[in-house]
């Protein structure tokens, strides 16, 4: 059975809400913070406006592997904010990491702002949906994965979310579960 993956800063929580959530949840520490301005050299460059540079410092390169590791077999992700953590922060982070889904990635900073401006329409990503299914059938190849996620655009299509990009699944989720997503 897969579960969802709950990353904490710290073990000592990590056991502690393992021990509420139950199991359809695995809990699962960072042990701090995953990255960091380079050692070496100066992490931030001027000429080009100021960009930042982060690496894993070496004792984070452990956790972080074990961590892209449990996430390869999870159905989802959930990273505990700390309180007056920034969210922007945190998706840097995932970014870094690198243990995410490539939806989180490039529309993350979009969902926690609340903007499902369209990118690439629900509505024709259903096409290709179908197009997929049909090429599958052809090769005799079971796509059951693929159905679900048929089932999910065709229903935020059918709550009015068509012409809205793919981080409009969120809305339709949080239509559906009355639970709404955001970067408090």
């Amino acid at each position: 059975m897969t579960k969802t993956l709950v990353v904490v800063e710290s073990p000592a929580k990590a056991k502690t809400i393992e021990k509420y959530l139950g199991a359809d949840y695995l809990v699962r520490a960072s042990y701090g913070h995953v990255r960091d301005l380079p050692k070496s050299r100066l992490g931030v460059d001027p000429e080009h406006d100021f960009s930042v540079e982060y690496e894993v410092p070496e004792k984070s390169k452990e956790h972080v592997a074990s961590l892209k590791k449990t996430m390869k077999s999870a159905e989802g992700l959930v990273l505990a904010q700390k309180a007056g953590l920034d969210l922007n922060t945190v998706m840097e982070v995932v970014k870094v990491a690198d243990f995410c889904s490539p939806l989180l990635v490039s529309n993350g900073r979009n969902i926690l702002k609340r903007d499902f401006s369209p990118s690439f329409a629900l509505k024709l990503m259903l096409k290709d949906v179908g197009l997929i299914e049909k090429f599958a059938k052809s090769l005799h190849s079971p796509t059951p994965a693929l159905r679900v996620a048929e089932k999910n655009i065709e229903t935020a299509v059918a709550l009015g979310f068509g012409q809205e990009n793919a981080s409009a699944l969120i809305k339709a989720l949080e239509k559906e579960t009355g639970v709404e997503v955001n970067g408090r």
